[in-house]
């Protein structure tokens, strides 16, 4: 990671924690970009010794490619809304003395 020692020391469990994943991600993503790279290579190497064109994800597929594919997320209506906040409305809140 890159640490000294005394920047180690200093870090408190919560903040390690955070350091590696952060570090541990950024790894990753560079592995990744590496192996996109070569996937380019390869796809233009072979592309004009192909009798059909094919996609570099269908020539060299990666793990990651369906995890890019982005969530759906459903946006609550107006009407949903109003609903949520009328019934925080309605529970009456007691003060504790």
């Amino acid at each position: 990671m890159g640490l000294s020692y005394n920047d180690l020391y200093d870090l408190t469990p919560r903040s390690f924690s955070n350091a590696s994943k952060g570090f541990f991600e950024l790894r990753k993503e560079d592995i990744r970009t590496s192996w996109e790279q070569t996937r380019v290579i390869a796809h233009v190497t072979a592309s004009p010794h192909l009798k059909k064109k094919i996609k570099a994800q269908e020539l060299l597929p990666f793990p990651w490619d369906n995890e890019t594919k982005k969530k759906r997320v459903k946006i609550a209506s107006p009407e949903e809304i109003r609903k949520v906040i009328e019934s925080y409305e309605n529970k009456k809140i007691t003060k504790i003395n």
